[in-house]
C-alpha cells in the first residue's frame, strides 16, 4: 500500500481493495479450503489431479 499517503479517499479505497483482493485473500488461510491459503490449495489440487491422471492412464 505504498507509504500510506493518498491523494484522495477514492485512491485510499482502491489501494485497500487491491491489497485485500490481490494479496491478503490469496495468502491468508481459509477454513473452507481446509485451512490452506488459496495458493496452497491450488498447488495441492493440481498435485492430486496429476496423481489421479497418472493412475487412470495405466
Amino acid at each position: 500500500m505504498g507509504n500510506g499517503a493518498f491523494l484522495s479517499l477514492a485512491d485510499a479505497r482502491k489501494e485497500v481493495f487491491a491489497y485485500i483482493e490481490e494479496y491478503y485473500n490469496r495468502v491468508r488461510r481459509h477454513s473452507s479450503l481446509g485451512y490452506l491459503s488459496p495458493a496452497q490449495f491450488e498447488v495441492e489440487l493440481a498435485r492430486r489431479w496429476q496423481s489421479e491422471d497418472h493412475l487412470s492412464s495405466k
